[in-house]
């Protein structure tokens, strides 16, 4: 099992998870990993270790009651061992100690059903995101 941390953009662990995010998810659609909201107090960063190693990273930013949950990566090595679902829940706790009541992300339509049996519930019709040729659906965790 991953160990779970909460990150700051000051860590020195902060850019190797920056670099996962990179290769996971942006490399493909030629995007840069660098993010100015990255450093935006109301960003909250949690990543998981195997050792030394970033194995999965997630951001939460919280605006007035409710959080997007941002840019959920998984170390190719280690999908399907339960990383992406305890970086979630690890989330959620975070939101609920601060007040917040709903997390919510724009999810690719592929991973619906992944958010579906965590409890997300599809909200709207799917969307079109900038830079993804994939549709998403906003989807809604009541905490």
């Amino acid at each position: 099992m991953a160990e779970l941390k909460v990150l700051a953009t000051t860590d020195p662990e902060f850019p190797q998870a920056i670099a996962l995010r990179r290769e996971v998810l942006l490399a493909t659609v030629g995007l840069d990993a660098e993010d100015e909201r990255d450093a935006d107090p109301r960003m909250r960063h949690v990543a998981a270790f195997e050792g030394d190693r970033v194995v999965g990273f997630v951001s939460m930013c919280a605006t007035f009651g409710s959080a997007q949950m941002r840019n959920l990566c998984v170390d190719s090595d280690h999908r399907g061992k339960g990383v992406a679902t305890d970086l979630i829940k690890s989330l959620a706790d975070i939101a609920r100690r601060e007040g917040i009541r709903t997390l919510w992300v724009n999810a690719r339509f592929t991973a619906t059903g992944f958010y579906t049996r965590l409890g997300f519930e599809p909200k709207g019709e799917l969307i079109a995101e900038e830079n993804s040729s994939v549709p998403h659906r906003r989807m809604e965790l009541t905490l």
